[in-house]
């Protein structure tokens, strides 16, 4: 049991390092200039894959724990106010559903040994002071497995 845990956080640690690698190694953290994301917003608003683009860029912004709200007002900006709330919308929607399976996936357990009582601590407080907890708890990443220890999926 604790060889299998022990190999699921090593691919969750082995993608981030991937993506960290990606990005220091590549030019792509090049692309992170203004002109340069103007640019990249006129060709995704033109393109047919617009929508993959835009779920694909929420589920990557998810697991890097990118803030979704750039996205939001990215997505208005380039698709306009109805459809950028539409995209937005479901790349919220897919990013939190990856992010509940992945917590799902590692399981409570993982959190527990690794977190002890303070996973414990955040995960009853989330659980009683309700919505303000929730919100200040998005910021965190305890938030990847608040829902998934408690709630199941059908």
């Amino acid at each position: 049991m604790a060889g299998r845990t022990a190999t699921k956080i090593a691919a969750v640690l082995l993608v981030l390092l991937l993506v960290a690698c990606t990005w220091i190694f590549t030019p792509i953290s090049r692309l992170a200039n203004p002109e340069a994301v103007t640019a990249a917003m006129g060709v995704v608003a033109a393109s047919p894959w617009r929508f993959a683009i835009v779920l694909g860029c929420y589920l990557v912004a998810g697991i890097v724990v990118f803030p979704v709200l750039l996205l939001m007002f990215a997505c208005a900006a380039v698709f306009g106010p109805v459809a950028g709330f539409a995209y937005s919308t479901a790349g919220l929607l897919a990013s939190a559903s990856l992010n509940y399976a992945i917590g799902m996936w590692l399981g409570r357990g993982v959190l527990i040994e690794r977190l002890g009582a303070r996973f414990e601590a955040a995960r009853l407080a989330l659980m009683q002071r309700g919505l303000t907890t929730t919100a200040v708890g998005n910021f965190s990443t305890t938030q990847l497995d608040a829902l998934s220890t408690t709630f199941r999926a059908k």
